[in-house]
């Protein structure tokens, strides 16, 4: 275990500490520790999950059970982002308002139980990237251990792992926003749409994916090791996608790849 998060969590929870916890590996991990250093010397803890149209249902069922699993009290918090023009407009500064909006309602939590830590799972490989919301976090005092700390993604799995945690192997995942070009309003239909086009996806396939929306066409990024699987399976996903209203589907030749809509 990396000695220096657990001392810098260790010197920072004492008088008591809330979770942003998303159900993927990097504020698993946080879970996992903080649970830990409970045992050594009891504190406030609370997790909080932030359920959006932004946000699938697997995650919301895995930070049940990693709640439940560690004895930790989940808070569940929906803010109405959508509500906001610039993440219903899905504008390029969507990210900072929604980070704002939610992360405003995880606060309200932590001061409604008089905590003053909020923590993510921010890593230092996120810290590289252009990701609007970091802003909107440093705004609102948000405390990110895992980058303070210079763990990377690979060391946050590898530390997972060590904890047993399955979801130190979860492909990396991000808000279903990114799967439409940027100024495509954003509806609740629309994103339930491609959150079932990619839970259908995964009965065929672990690693990671997306599907992109174009309209009523459905561009598939799969990692290029998963071409031939997904293409035996072709027909069945077509027609599937079909039911889901996408009249086209399509496999991008050039993989997967993070924030496509970026470039």
């Amino acid at each position: 275990m990396s000695s220096g998060l657990l001392d810098l969590l260790r010197n920072r929870c004492c008088y008591g500490v809330v979770l942003a916890l998303s159900g993927g590996c990097d504020s698993a991990l946080l879970l996992a520790v903080l649970a830990r250093l409970r045992q050594e010397k009891a504190f406030p803890f609370f997790a909080v999950h932030i359920q959006t149209p932004l946000q699938t249902a697997e995650e919301a069922e895995r930070c049940r059970k990693l709640a439940v699993r560690f004895q930790v009290e989940l808070v569940t918090v929906s803010p109405d982002v959508l509500a906001l023009p610039a993440v219903c407009g899905n504008r390029r500064d969507r990210c900072y308002h929604c980070k704002k909006l939610i992360f405003t309602a995880v606060r309200e939590v932590a001061e409604a139980h008089q905590i003053p830590l909020v923590i993510d799972g921010t890593n230092a490989d996120d810290c590289l990237e252009n990701r609007p919301g970091r802003q909107a976090l440093a705004e609102l005092g948000i405390f990110s251990p895992l980058a303070e700390a210079g763990l990377t993604k690979r060391e946050v799995r590898r530390l997972a792992a060590e904890y047993g945690l399955d979801e130190a192997f979860l492909p990396a995942s991000a808000c279903l926003a990114t799967r439409f070009p940027y100024d495509v309003p954003l509806t609740p239909d629309a994103l339930q749409r491609v959150a079932q086009a990619e839970d259908f996806l995964r009965r065929f396939l672990s690693g990671h994916l997306r599907v992109r929306v174009h309209g009523d066409l459905a561009r598939i990024e799969v990692e290029k090791q998963d071409f031939q699987s997904l293409l035996e399976v072709g027909n069945t996903v077509a027609k599937a996608f079909k039911k889901l209203g996408f009249s086209h589907t399509t496999l991008d030749l050039a993989g997967f790849r993070s924030g496509s809509f970026d470039t």
